[in-house]
């Protein structure tokens, strides 16, 4: 068992439970020290399986369902800006949805400034190989259409 020399809430000597797919995660338990890529840490009441992700990802999404259904298909593509689209459209569909996705969050939802930190820390840690096996994929796809 490697000893923690990092994180103090880490219990002192453990075990990591190493994840490789998402389906690693459906059987982990509350306490168990998980390490995915270079990064350890405890699963706890927090955490969510990759299945509840998978059913989440699910649930539709009305009010932007409802706005890309007054897009035009031939300006529904990467030429144009999708931002741009929205905050120029009088339809009230983009309007609902604009007022959803810039309302301030509920009280309790909103992240305080060191979980903003921390996601940031993550980002800025992790942006640069996601974006490289990002387009390493898309030039594979693209090479072998």
């Amino acid at each position: 068992m490697p000893s923690n020399p990092i994180d103090p809430h880490l219990p002192p000597l453990f075990e990591p439970v190493r994840i490789y797919r998402p389906e690693d995660m459906n059987d982990l338990q509350d306490g168990d020290v998980v390490q995915a890529w270079d990064y350890l840490f405890q699963w706890d009441k927090n955490c969510r399986s990759a299945a509840q992700l998978e059913q989440w990802r699910q649930i539709p999404d009305p009010l932007m369902d409802n706005y890309l259904a007054t897009v035009p298909p031939e300006r529904f593509n990467p030429s144009h800006d999708q931002l741009e689209l929205l905050l120029a459209s009088e339809a009230p569909e983009a309007k609902a949805l604009l007022a959803n996705i810039t309302a301030q969050p509920p009280p309790g939802v909103r992240a305080t400034d060191e979980e903003i930190r921390m996601a940031q820390e993550c980002f800025y840690r992790f942006a640069g190989g996601i974006l490289l096996g990002t387009f390493y994929v898309s030039l594979v796809g693209g090479f072998s259409s």
